[in-house]
């Protein structure tokens, strides 16, 4: 799918650079048409991934369950006992039912997490914003492929882990249609790149790409911790189990909810920029609920991801309370405060950069009195920078939004 998006791009910009107006559109188009193509073959390998691991997994358990079924019929009772009565039929069942919830389910060690963290962070040292964009998603869907494989003979927590695949494939499928298909992205990722050449030699970037890792590990986490509750307490993910495992697929669905909101989101401003021009605002199909859904949808993934892993961890009972549960606490706390930080910050720069650029414009005012912020860090600063603003600010730079 990405040679799909990256071979016939480069070559439709060029051809669209030399068409003024409707040419240049109509390359746009096609730019979008094949990110919305790319995302789609991206969901469906995914998926097709995803089924293979659960039909493999389900079909060793119930080879091994079967096993099991067999020697308990054969009489070699596993407790002493012989198969005459019924009696001793049912201890040896009982004795071997408990070994089948661990059977299918090999551990997950923190050294592979945090591997799947960092090798694509490490991208940062080849370009400087390909560690916090390409780095980031490439990350966060590592980790979750990872997971997928130890999670697959339990839907929620399976599910869980396809989330995370799912958000860093989407993510880093629309960064190389933004980079391949927006003069401007590439424009300026080359700024950035020139500043950081600026400040000295590679390695010195060094300190904040493991920083960005160990931000993307504390965005893994909560999974990590779903998985280590589900192998001691296998009731996590049976919904009818009780409260906490209902609890926990509410959450999940609030994950699978707030990526939705994010592509969405990305996607129609895509679409609308590639038909009505770069230089307008948008403010209609969900932007005319939502102002921000890109960073609306992604706090509520993460956030929801987060208390995911603490349901989890209070359905894992005295077993899950450890030095190691509370450090991944902890790591999962610093994940979700850091990336609502940024995405809180980032909402309120745009929100503060559109004031500037579209202020007195009635059409404007009315958007962003029926519409939602989301969550901006701090509501002062669109009308701080509206009052600030002058008459020949361009509106071209009201959505360049590409600091966060």
């Amino acid at each position: 799918p990405l040679l799909l998006l990256s071979l016939p791009a480069s070559s439709t910009m060029d051809r669209s650079r030399r068409l003024p107006g409707s040419g240049r559109r109509h390359g746009r188009l096609r730019c979008v048409a094949r990110y919305a193509l790319v995302c789609t073959g991206i969901v469906a390998i995914a998926a097709s991934v995803a089924s293979s691991f659960v039909i493999a997994r389900s079909a060793m358990t119930n080879a091994q369950h079967l096993h099991q079924d067999a020697a308990q019929i054969s009489g070699f009772g596993r407790v002493g006992g012989s198969c005459t009565g019924s009696a001793s039929g049912n201890g040896a069942r009982g004795a071997i039912l408990p070994q089948r919830s661990v059977l299918a389910r090999p551990a997950l060690g923190a050294p592979s997490l945090l591997a799947a963290c960092t090798l694509p962070t490490l991208l940062g040292l080849w370009r400087s914003e390909y560690g916090v964009s390409y780095g980031y998603g490439g990350a966060v869907a590592a980790s979750g492929f990872l997971m997928l494989k130890v999670a697959a003979s339990s839907t929620p927590i399976f599910a869980q882990a396809f989330c995370l695949v799912l958000y860093g494939l989407r993510l880093s499928a629309y960064l190389l249609y933004r980079e391949l298909c927006i003069p401007k992205f590439r424009d300026f990722r080359e700024r950035i790149e020139e500043r950081a050449r600026q400040r000295g030699a590679r390695l010195k970037r060094l300190p904040f790409v493991l920083s960005c890792a160990l931000l993307y590990l504390g965005l893994a986490a909560p999974a990590l911790l779903a998985l280590r509750s589900y192998a001691v307490r296998p009731s996590l993910g049976d919904p009818r189990s009780g409260l906490l495992a209902m609890l926990f697929q509410v959450l999940i669905v609030g994950m699978y909810s707030g990526w939705a909101v994010a592509a969405l989101g990305d996607t129609y401003k895509s679409w609308h920029k590639a038909t009505e021009g770069e230089g307008k605002v948008v403010t209609s199909g969900i932007f005319s609920l939502m102002r921000h859904p890109n960073y609306t949808g992604e706090q509520f993934l993460w956030t929801f991801n987060f208390l995911a892993g603490v349901v989890a961890v209070i359905s894992g009972g005295a077993p899950m309370w450890s030095a190691s549960t509370a450090g991944w606490l902890t790591i999962s706390a610093l994940g979700v405060l850091g990336i609502n930080f940024v995405l809180m910050q980032a909402t309120g720069g745009l929100q503060a950069r559109q004031a500037a650029a579209y202020a007195g414009d009635e059409a404007y005012e009315k958007w962003v009195a029926r519409a939602w912020s989301g969550f901006p860090l701090s509501r002062t600063q669109a009308s701080t920078a509206e009052g600030k603003a002058s008459g020949d600010v361009k509106v071209a730079s009201a959505e360049d939004d590409t600091q966060a």
